[in-house]
Protein backbone atom coordinates (compact mmCIF):
# COMPACT_ATOMS: atom_id res chain seq x y z
CA UNK A 1 0.00 0.00 0.00
CA UNK A 2 1.42 3.38 -1.05
CA UNK A 3 0.97 6.75 0.64
CA UNK A 4 -0.05 8.15 -2.77
CA UNK A 5 -1.81 6.28 -5.59
CA UNK A 6 -3.09 8.65 -8.24
CA UNK A 7 -5.64 10.95 -6.61
CA UNK A 8 -5.78 8.79 -3.47
CA UNK A 9 -3.67 10.07 -0.54
CA UNK A 10 -3.19 8.23 2.78
CA UNK A 11 -1.62 10.85 5.09
CA UNK A 12 -1.77 8.68 8.24
CA UNK A 13 -0.27 5.55 6.73
CA UNK A 14 2.97 6.01 8.67
CA UNK A 15 1.27 6.32 12.06
CA UNK A 16 0.09 3.59 14.42
CA UNK A 17 -3.32 3.44 16.10
CA UNK A 18 -1.61 4.37 19.34
CA UNK A 19 -0.08 7.46 17.67
CA UNK A 20 -3.40 8.77 16.38
CA UNK A 21 -5.23 7.95 19.64
CA UNK A 22 -2.58 9.80 21.69
CA UNK A 23 -2.84 12.79 19.34
CA UNK A 24 -6.62 12.96 19.83
CA UNK A 25 -6.41 12.53 23.61
CA UNK A 26 -3.83 15.30 23.91
CA UNK A 27 -6.09 17.71 22.04
CA UNK A 28 -9.39 16.57 23.53
CA UNK A 29 -10.67 15.20 20.25
CA UNK A 30 -13.22 12.40 20.06
CA UNK A 31 -13.02 9.62 17.49
CA UNK A 32 -15.21 6.79 16.29
CA UNK A 33 -14.22 3.15 16.32
CA UNK A 34 -14.89 1.01 13.26
CA UNK A 35 -17.01 -1.86 14.64
CA UNK A 36 -15.59 -4.26 12.11
CA UNK A 37 -12.12 -3.87 13.68
CA UNK A 38 -13.24 -6.15 16.51
CA UNK A 39 -14.40 -8.96 14.24
CA UNK A 40 -12.15 -11.92 13.46
CA UNK A 41 -14.05 -12.44 10.19
CA UNK A 42 -11.47 -10.21 8.47
CA UNK A 43 -7.88 -11.25 7.83
CA UNK A 44 -6.58 -7.76 8.73
CA UNK A 45 -8.02 -8.13 12.23
CA UNK A 46 -6.64 -11.64 12.73
CA UNK A 47 -3.20 -10.34 11.74
CA UNK A 48 -3.52 -7.33 14.06
CA UNK A 49 -4.79 -9.36 17.03
CA UNK A 50 -2.76 -12.55 16.60
CA UNK A 51 0.22 -12.33 14.28
CA UNK A 52 1.57 -8.90 15.22
CA UNK A 53 1.68 -9.61 19.00
CA UNK A 54 3.39 -12.95 18.27
CA UNK A 55 6.05 -11.17 16.21
CA UNK A 56 6.63 -8.69 18.99
CA UNK A 57 7.19 -11.56 21.43
CA UNK A 58 9.76 -13.08 19.08
CA UNK A 59 11.61 -9.76 18.72
CA UNK A 60 10.64 -6.31 20.03
CA UNK A 61 11.69 -4.68 16.74
CA UNK A 62 9.97 -7.24 14.49
CA UNK A 63 7.16 -4.89 13.53
CA UNK A 64 9.54 -2.05 12.66
CA UNK A 65 11.71 -4.45 10.66
CA UNK A 66 8.71 -5.68 8.65
CA UNK A 67 7.70 -2.09 7.88
CA UNK A 68 11.25 -1.23 6.82
CA UNK A 69 11.36 -4.20 4.45
CA UNK A 70 7.95 -3.22 3.09
CA UNK A 71 9.25 0.27 2.27
CA UNK A 72 12.26 -1.20 0.47
CA UNK A 73 10.07 -3.62 -1.50
CA UNK A 74 7.70 -0.79 -2.42
CA UNK A 75 10.60 1.22 -3.87
CA UNK A 76 11.89 -1.82 -5.75
CA UNK A 77 8.39 -2.54 -7.08
CA UNK A 78 8.31 0.92 -8.65
CA UNK A 79 11.54 0.13 -10.52
CA UNK A 80 10.14 -3.20 -11.70
CA UNK A 81 6.88 -1.55 -12.79
CA UNK A 82 8.91 0.84 -14.92
CA UNK A 83 10.79 -2.07 -16.54
CA UNK A 84 7.51 -3.84 -17.31
CA UNK A 85 6.16 -0.63 -18.82
CA UNK A 86 9.19 -0.40 -21.10
CA UNK A 87 8.67 -3.98 -22.33
CA UNK A 88 4.97 -3.28 -23.01
CA UNK A 89 5.49 0.18 -24.50
CA UNK A 90 4.13 -1.03 -27.85
CA UNK A 91 0.41 -1.00 -27.14
CA UNK A 92 0.15 -3.60 -24.39
CA UNK A 93 1.36 -6.57 -26.44
CA UNK A 94 4.69 -8.34 -26.56
CA UNK A 95 6.29 -10.74 -28.99
CA UNK A 96 7.02 -14.24 -27.80
CA UNK A 97 10.64 -13.83 -28.89
CA UNK A 98 11.03 -10.74 -26.71
CA UNK A 99 9.25 -12.46 -23.83
CA UNK A 100 11.56 -15.47 -23.96
CA UNK A 101 14.61 -13.21 -23.94
CA UNK A 102 13.63 -11.61 -20.63
CA UNK A 103 14.95 -12.75 -17.25
CA UNK A 104 12.43 -15.18 -15.75
CA UNK A 105 11.39 -12.77 -12.97
CA UNK A 106 10.67 -9.95 -15.42
CA UNK A 107 8.89 -12.39 -17.75
CA UNK A 108 6.51 -13.34 -14.93
CA UNK A 109 5.81 -9.68 -14.16
CA UNK A 110 5.11 -8.86 -17.81
CA UNK A 111 2.67 -11.74 -18.10
CA UNK A 112 0.97 -10.78 -14.85
CA UNK A 113 0.56 -7.18 -16.04
CA UNK A 114 -0.97 -8.31 -19.36
CA UNK A 115 -3.35 -10.66 -17.57
CA UNK A 116 -4.36 -8.03 -14.99
CA UNK A 117 -5.14 -5.49 -17.71
CA UNK A 118 -7.24 -8.00 -19.65
CA UNK A 119 -9.12 -9.02 -16.49
CA UNK A 120 -9.73 -5.45 -15.40
CA UNK A 121 -8.18 -6.24 -12.01
CA UNK A 122 -5.84 -8.72 -10.35
CA UNK A 123 -5.66 -12.04 -12.21
CA UNK A 124 -4.30 -14.46 -9.58
CA UNK A 125 -2.02 -17.22 -10.78
CA UNK A 126 -1.25 -15.83 -14.24
CA UNK A 127 2.45 -15.37 -13.49
CA UNK A 128 2.75 -18.99 -12.38
CA UNK A 129 1.94 -20.05 -15.98
CA UNK A 130 4.72 -17.86 -17.42
CA UNK A 131 6.87 -20.71 -18.76
CA UNK A 132 3.91 -22.43 -20.44
CA UNK A 133 2.79 -19.16 -22.00
CA UNK A 134 6.27 -18.29 -23.26
CA UNK A 135 6.46 -21.75 -24.87
CA UNK A 136 3.35 -21.21 -27.03
CA UNK A 137 3.90 -21.66 -30.75
CA UNK A 138 5.12 -18.76 -32.89
CA UNK A 139 3.11 -20.04 -35.86
CA UNK A 140 -0.54 -19.33 -36.50
CA UNK A 141 -2.68 -19.14 -33.38
CA UNK A 142 -2.06 -20.90 -30.08
CA UNK A 143 -4.35 -20.68 -27.04
CA UNK A 144 -3.90 -21.41 -23.35
CA UNK A 145 -6.60 -20.96 -20.71
CA UNK A 146 -4.96 -19.63 -17.57
CA UNK A 147 -7.94 -19.63 -15.20
CA UNK A 148 -10.15 -16.82 -13.94
CA UNK A 149 -11.87 -16.81 -17.36
CA UNK A 150 -8.73 -15.59 -19.05
CA UNK A 151 -7.01 -16.94 -22.13
CA UNK A 152 -3.48 -16.32 -23.37
CA UNK A 153 -3.47 -15.97 -27.16
CA UNK A 154 -0.32 -16.20 -29.26
CA UNK A 155 -0.97 -15.05 -32.83
CA UNK A 156 1.88 -15.04 -35.30
CA UNK A 157 4.41 -14.73 -32.51
CA UNK A 158 2.63 -11.98 -30.56
CA UNK A 159 1.09 -12.50 -27.10
CA UNK A 160 -2.05 -10.98 -25.66
CA UNK A 161 -4.77 -11.94 -23.18
CA UNK A 162 -8.54 -11.93 -23.54
CA UNK A 163 -11.46 -12.57 -21.25
CA UNK A 164 -13.40 -15.70 -22.21
CA UNK A 165 -16.70 -13.86 -21.73
CA UNK A 166 -15.74 -11.25 -24.33
CA UNK A 167 -16.57 -13.23 -27.45
CA UNK A 168 -16.57 -11.13 -30.64
CA UNK A 169 -19.86 -10.31 -32.32
CA UNK A 170 -20.07 -9.97 -36.10
CA UNK A 171 -21.49 -6.58 -37.14
CA UNK A 172 -24.78 -6.64 -39.03
CA UNK A 173 -24.60 -6.12 -42.85
CA UNK A 174 -25.37 -2.57 -43.97
CA UNK A 175 -26.22 -1.01 -47.32
CA UNK A 176 -23.78 1.60 -48.59
CA UNK A 177 -25.03 4.29 -50.97
CA UNK A 178 -22.81 5.62 -53.76
CA UNK A 179 -21.59 8.07 -52.53
CA UNK A 180 -22.20 7.51 -48.82
CA UNK A 181 -20.84 6.52 -45.40
CA UNK A 182 -21.91 3.74 -43.04
CA UNK A 183 -20.84 2.51 -39.62
CA UNK A 184 -19.68 -1.10 -39.57
CA UNK A 185 -18.63 -2.35 -36.15
CA UNK A 186 -15.86 -0.07 -34.94
CA UNK A 187 -15.22 1.40 -38.39
CA UNK A 188 -16.72 3.87 -40.81
CA UNK A 189 -16.71 2.78 -44.45
CA UNK A 190 -16.72 5.66 -46.92
CA UNK A 191 -17.61 5.65 -50.60
CA UNK A 192 -16.84 8.90 -52.38
CA UNK A 193 -16.74 10.03 -55.99
CA UNK A 194 -13.21 10.22 -57.35
CA UNK A 195 -11.22 10.82 -60.50
CA UNK A 196 -10.42 7.61 -62.41
CA UNK A 197 -6.96 6.48 -61.37
CA UNK A 198 -4.98 3.28 -61.09
CA UNK A 199 -4.93 3.24 -57.29
CA UNK A 200 -6.03 0.87 -54.54
CA UNK A 201 -9.56 1.52 -53.38
CA UNK A 202 -10.48 3.35 -56.59
CA UNK A 203 -13.11 1.39 -58.53
CA UNK A 204 -15.01 1.75 -61.77
CA UNK A 205 -18.35 3.34 -60.86
CA UNK A 206 -20.11 1.85 -63.85
CA UNK A 207 -19.28 -1.72 -62.77
CA UNK A 208 -20.66 -1.38 -59.25
CA UNK A 209 -24.42 -1.07 -59.71
CA UNK A 210 -26.80 1.15 -57.68
CA UNK A 211 -25.43 0.44 -54.17
CA UNK A 212 -22.97 -1.64 -52.19
CA UNK A 213 -23.28 -4.06 -49.29
CA UNK A 214 -20.84 -3.99 -46.36
CA UNK A 215 -20.70 -7.23 -44.39
CA UNK A 216 -18.49 -9.70 -42.56
CA UNK A 217 -16.73 -12.47 -44.43
CA UNK A 218 -18.35 -15.86 -44.89
CA UNK A 219 -16.76 -19.29 -45.32
CA UNK A 220 -16.24 -19.87 -49.02
CA UNK A 221 -15.86 -16.16 -49.88
CA UNK A 222 -13.41 -15.48 -52.71
CA UNK A 223 -12.01 -12.38 -54.37
CA UNK A 224 -9.99 -11.79 -57.53
CA UNK A 225 -7.18 -9.65 -56.08
CA UNK A 226 -5.73 -6.95 -58.27
CA UNK A 227 -2.80 -8.26 -60.30
CA UNK A 228 -3.12 -11.89 -59.15
CA UNK A 229 -4.59 -13.33 -62.33
CA UNK A 230 -6.98 -15.59 -60.43
CA UNK A 231 -9.08 -15.79 -57.29
CA UNK A 232 -8.18 -16.30 -53.66
CA UNK A 233 -10.28 -17.30 -50.68
CA UNK A 234 -10.67 -14.73 -47.95
CA UNK A 235 -9.55 -17.42 -45.50
CA UNK A 236 -6.19 -17.63 -47.31
CA UNK A 237 -6.02 -13.85 -47.57
CA UNK A 238 -6.47 -13.47 -43.81
CA UNK A 239 -3.80 -16.08 -43.11
CA UNK A 240 -1.39 -14.48 -45.58
CA UNK A 241 -1.88 -11.02 -44.08
CA UNK A 242 -1.86 -12.37 -40.51
CA UNK A 243 -5.29 -11.13 -39.50
CA UNK A 244 -6.09 -12.74 -36.09
CA UNK A 245 -9.04 -15.14 -36.11
CA UNK A 246 -11.02 -13.14 -33.58
CA UNK A 247 -10.74 -10.01 -35.70
CA UNK A 248 -11.72 -11.45 -39.05
CA UNK A 249 -15.47 -11.12 -38.58
CA UNK A 250 -15.05 -7.36 -38.07
CA UNK A 251 -13.12 -6.74 -41.29
CA UNK A 252 -15.34 -4.81 -43.70
CA UNK A 253 -16.09 -6.82 -46.85
CA UNK A 254 -17.76 -4.78 -49.62
CA UNK A 255 -19.72 -6.47 -52.36
CA UNK A 256 -21.63 -5.34 -55.42
CA UNK A 257 -24.25 -7.55 -57.05
CA UNK A 258 -23.20 -10.50 -54.89
CA UNK A 259 -19.50 -10.25 -55.82
CA UNK A 260 -16.75 -9.06 -53.47
CA UNK A 261 -15.11 -5.89 -54.74
CA UNK A 262 -13.00 -4.81 -51.75
CA UNK A 263 -11.75 -6.11 -48.40
CA UNK A 264 -10.82 -3.22 -46.12
CA UNK A 265 -7.09 -2.75 -45.90
CA UNK A 266 -6.35 -6.06 -47.61
CA UNK A 267 -7.43 -6.36 -51.25
CA UNK A 268 -9.56 -5.01 -54.09
CA UNK A 269 -10.95 -6.90 -57.06
CA UNK A 270 -9.31 -6.95 -60.47
CA UNK A 271 -12.76 -7.09 -62.05
CA UNK A 272 -13.77 -3.66 -60.74
CA UNK A 273 -10.54 -1.77 -61.35
CA UNK A 274 -10.33 1.47 -63.31
CA UNK A 275 -9.53 0.94 -67.01
CA UNK A 276 -8.96 3.35 -69.94
CA UNK A 277 -12.68 3.00 -70.67
CA UNK A 278 -13.70 4.14 -67.16
CA UNK A 279 -15.67 7.39 -67.18
CA UNK A 280 -16.56 7.65 -63.50
CA UNK A 281 -14.90 6.25 -60.41
CA UNK A 282 -15.37 5.95 -56.66
CA UNK A 283 -12.92 5.56 -53.82
CA UNK A 284 -13.55 3.20 -50.88
CA UNK A 285 -11.86 3.74 -47.54
CA UNK A 286 -12.26 2.52 -43.99
CA UNK A 287 -11.39 4.47 -40.86
CA UNK A 288 -11.47 3.29 -37.26
CA UNK A 289 -13.89 5.00 -34.88
CA UNK A 290 -13.47 2.26 -32.25
CA UNK A 291 -11.89 -1.23 -32.08
CA UNK A 292 -11.48 -1.96 -35.80
CA UNK A 293 -9.16 -4.50 -37.43
CA UNK A 294 -8.95 -2.72 -40.81
CA UNK A 295 -5.29 -2.14 -41.65
CA UNK A 296 -5.18 1.21 -43.33
CA UNK A 297 -7.62 2.35 -46.00
CA UNK A 298 -8.13 1.63 -49.65
CA UNK A 299 -4.74 3.07 -50.57
CA UNK A 300 -2.82 0.98 -48.03
CA UNK A 301 -2.96 -2.68 -48.75
CA UNK A 302 0.07 -4.13 -47.04
CA UNK A 303 3.63 -4.78 -47.99
CA UNK A 304 3.12 -7.02 -51.01
CA UNK A 305 1.39 -4.66 -53.42
CA UNK A 306 1.05 -5.99 -56.98
CA UNK A 307 2.11 -3.63 -59.74
CA UNK A 308 -0.47 -1.97 -61.92
CA UNK A 309 -0.43 -2.86 -65.58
Amino acid sequence: MRAREGSLVRPLLGFTREDTAAYCVERGLDWREDETNASDAYARNRIRAGLVPSLRRVHPAAEDNVLAVARILRDEAEVLDELVGQVLADGGRVSLAALRALPSALRRLVIQRLADEAAGGFAPGAASRAEEIAALSDRGTALLDVGNRLRAIAQYGELRFERLDAEPVSPEPVRLAIPGTVRFGGCEVHCELAEPALAYGVLDRGALGPELLVRSWRPGDRIAPLGLGGTKSLQDLFVERRVPRRERDRVAVVEAGGEIVWVAGLAMSERFKVTPATQRAVRLSCHAVGPCPARGNGDQQGSRRPKHP
